[in-house]
């Protein structure tokens, strides 16, 4: 998008391509460089993401449920048309769909492990690489990060809260926003 795209004549030629980050592009453009030319290995690529996505959401519902339940929910979340429609898309939504749950899923894991610290910096990183590739998500990332810090800050007896660690969490999307800022 370096030279801007051309939209109706109404709305003339953008300079910048803001309204998502470049990140989600990263996937297709490394796929070109290995020498892959036809849509269907885009795509290809794109369902892998999805379906890598149900895995860890499957896992998700395994962790703070059971196998029946982790299993319904991903039955009924596969066959939706929310799924159905963005899974092969070469938008964001793939990407965001694979993320998404890994981060989810590493939060509710770091509540049953003892590597708080170390399950703190992979979320950070999935995060970011999160807020590099689409907008959507980043804002109910934070929400359930800190959320569920809350939640359980209160469960376990104790009253101090983390905002380092929010601040910490924070730095990511606005460290990726910072770059699509630069970049453009």
């Amino acid at each position: 998008h370096t030279r801007g795209i051309a939209t109706g004549g109404f709305v003339g030629k953008r300079l910048y391509y803001t309204h998502y980050p470049s990140g989600y592009i990263l996937p297709t453009a490394l796929l070109m460089k290995l020498g892959a030319e036809n849509r269907f290995w885009f795509r290809l690529l794109q369902i892998l993401f999805s379906l890598i996505g149900l895995v860890f959401l499957y896992w998700i519902f395994y962790l703070v449920s059971n196998r029946l339940v982790a299993f319904l929910g991903i039955l009924f979340y596969s066959i939706s048309t929310i799924f159905l429609d963005y899974a092969d898309s070469l938008a964001a939504m793939p990407l965001e769909e694979l993320l998404r749950p890994i981060i989810i899923f590493l939060s509710i894991l770091s509540l049953k492990n003892n590597q708080k610290k170390y399950f703190n910096y992979l979320i950070w990183i999935f995060y970011f690489i999160l807020s590099l590739s689409s907008y959507d998500s980043t804002f109910f990332v934070f929400a359930w990060l800190v959320g569920l810090d809350l939640i359980f800050k209160r469960t376990d007896g104790s009253t101090s809260l983390t905002i380092q660690k929010w601040l910490f969490w924070a730095s990511a999307p606005i460290l990726a926003f910072a770059l699509q800022i630069l970049q453009n």
